[in-house]
């Protein structure tokens, strides 16, 4: 499932998609593919196919929270969350992860361009679903 969000940046038009559902993942993957190039990554734990395996293996209890960061309509990044409950110090709280573990020897952003109005999109993305999770991980 796509979720649009408004508008998050004044210094350029950027919205955001959330993708929760494994088919939503699976259709990601052009999009994933062509970020990957423009940022020029050349280890494979970043890959379509590495995340979408990942999911299938350890995704478990956890749901999908792919954000897909567009400015100006064209695809700039990819955050790649999930959300999950934990236990931390004794207490259950509402996690925003990465989509890792320690099989994944690297995790991060996905930014394929415009580095300023990606970062700045996730990061509002993160202030304002706040009341949505207890911590970002």
């Amino acid at each position: 499932m796509l979720k649009h969000l408004e508008p998050v940046s004044t210094r350029s038009i950027c919205t955001l998609e959330v993708v929760t559902t494994s088919e939503g993942l699976a259709d990601l993957l052009p999009i994933w593919d062509q970020l990957i190039r423009q940022a020029d990554l050349s280890h494979p734990f970043m890959t379509h196919e590495w995340i979408r395996t990942w999911w299938e293996c350890f995704g478990g209890d956890a749901e999908l929270c792919i954000v897909v960061v567009r400015a100006d309509g064209e695809p700039i990044a990819i955050a790649p969350f999930m959300r999950i409950r934990e236990r931390v110090y004794g207490k259950s709280s509402r996690c925003l992860r990465l989509l890792a573990n320690d099989h994944t020897p690297h995790c991060d952003f996905i930014i394929g361009s415009r580095p300023d109005d990606a970062y700045a999109a996730i990061w509002e993305f993160l202030m304002n679903g706040a009341d949505s999770w207890d911590m970002v991980v």
